[in-house]
C-alpha cells in the first residue's frame, strides 16, 4: 500500500507527540549544565506531558465508573455462538475464520453461500433485508447452536452511484433495509439472549461515511449515520437498564476498505486518505471483542478527526471536500 499519512500519523504518535516525549526532553535538558527551570521551554514540556498525563488518567478513570472499560480480563470467545451476518466475502469472512481459530461456533449468515469449510462454522442462508427471515434465523440459530452471546452487524451493501433524485425507489429501501434496519432487528431479537446470560457483544459495522459524505452516496451515507446513533442509544440503554449485565458493543467507522464493496471507488489520494486494510482491521474488531468493552473505532488514523469536522461550517467543508477532490469518489463506481 506504500507510505501513506497513517504511517506518518502513527510514527509522530508514538515519538515526538508521546505523552512521555516531554518528559524525556527534561529529563535530558535537567542534566545539562545551563539548566533553567524557569525557562518557557521547561514550562511548556511539563505542562504538556501533565495535560496529557492527567488526560489519560482521567479518561479511563471515567470509563471505568460509567462501565465502559471491561474488568481488564481477557473475554474468552471459545464456545461462544457468534451470530456473523454478510459471512460469505469480505471483512465478514475474515472475522470468521480469525474467530473460529480461537474455538467459537459461528453461525454464518449470508444470502449467498459460504465458499469455505470450516469447522464449528454454520452456513445459515438469510436475507437480511427482510425482518421475519432475521426472526426465523436467530430462531433456527437457537434451536441448532444455542442462544447467541455474540452479534456482529457486518452485512452492508452499496446501490448504484446516483444523485439522490436519480436514486431508485427500490435501492432506497433497500440501501435502509440491509444497512440500518436489519442491525437493529438484529439486536432487537439476540439482546433477550444476552440478557438472559447476563453476557454479550455487539458489533456494529458502521463507516466514517457516517462524518465525511461524498457525493452520490447519500443513501448510504444516512444509513451508516443512523447505525451510529442506534450504536450510542444502545450503549445508554445496557447502561441503564442492565447495569448487571455485562453486555458490551464495539462500533466500528472504517474509511474505504481493500475488498470489493468499494473495490471500484476511486481514492482522491492514498496518501491523505489511505485504504484500510481489512484484514488489520479484522484483527482489530476480534481483539476488542476479547477486550470487551464499550469502544469505536475510527480508522485509519485520519478517521480519528472527522467527528471532529462536524463541528465546522458547511462551506469550510465543501472547501475541504473539493480540495481533496471527494466528488471523484463515487464517479466510476458500479455495484454489482
Amino acid at each position: 500500500m506504500g507510505f501513506n499519512s497513517d504511517h506518518l500519523v502513527k510514527f509522530l504518535g508514538n515519538t515526538v507527540f508521546h505523552w512521555s516525549s516531554g518528559l524525556l526532553v527534561y529529563l535530558y535538558l535537567y542534566n545539562r549544565p545551563n539548566f533553567k527551570p524557569d525557562s518557557t521551554l521547561v514550562k511548556g514540556l511539563l505542562g504538556y506531558t501533565g495535560v496529557r498525563v492527567f488526560f489519560k488518567i482521567m479518561g479511563y478513570i471515567f470509563s471505568e465508573r460509567k462501565g465502559l472499560h471491561g474488568n481488564g480480563l481477557k473475554y474468552n470467545v471459545a464456545n461462544k455462538v457468534i451470530i456473523m451476518t454478510g459471512a460469505a466475502t469480505g471483512l465478514g469472512n475474515m472475522m470468521t475464520h480469525t474467530l473460529q481459530s480461537k474455538g467459537a461456533i459461528i453461525a454464518a449468515l449470508d444470502i449467498a453461500p459460504l465458499k469455505y469449510k470450516l469447522d464449528n462454522v454454520h452456513y445459515f442462508q438469510c436475507d437480511v433485508s427482510k425482518p421475519e427471515n432475521i426472526v426465523k434465523t436467530i430462531e433456527e440459530v437457537v434451536a441448532k447452536l444455542g442462544p447467541p452471546t455474540i452479534l456482529v452487524n457486518n452485512a452492508g451493501v452499496v446501490r448504484p452511484a446516483q444523485p439522490i433524485d436519480k436514486f431508485a425507489d427500490k435501492d432506497v429501501d433497500l440501501t435502509l433495509r440491509i444497512n440500518l434496519d436489519a442491525p437493529i432487528y438484529f439486536t432487537k431479537h439476540c439482546l433477550p439472549y444476552m440478557i438472559k446470560q447476563k453476557e454479550g457483544h455487539i458489533v456494529n459495522i458502521a463507516s466514517l461515511a457516517a462524518h465525511m459524505s461524498p457525493s452520490q452516496l447519500g443513501v448510504y451515507c444516512a444509513s451508516k449515520a443512523g447505525l451510529m446513533s442506534f450504536n450510542e442509544s444502545l450503549v445508554n440503554d445496557l447502561l441503564t437498564h442492565y447495569p448487571d449485565c455485562s453486555i458490551k458493543t464495539t462500533l466500528i467507522m472504517p474509511g474505504k476498505l481493500n475488498t470489493a464493496l468499494f473495490q471500484n471507488a476511486v481514492n482522491p489520494s492514498d496518501f491523505l486518505i489511505p485504504v484500510q486494510d481489512a484484514k488489520e482491521l479484522s484483527d482489530w474488531i476480534v481483539k476488542e471483542i476479547e477486550l470487551h468493552r464499550h469502544h469505536e473505532i475510527h480508522c485509519p488514523t485520519y478517521g480519528k478527526i472527522t467527528p471532529y469536522l462536524r463541528d465546522f461550517n458547511m462551506t469550510f467543508r465543501r472547501f475541504l471536500h473539493k480540495s481533496l477532490d471527494g466528488d471523484s469518489f463515487m464517479a466510476t463506481f458500479n455495484s454489482k
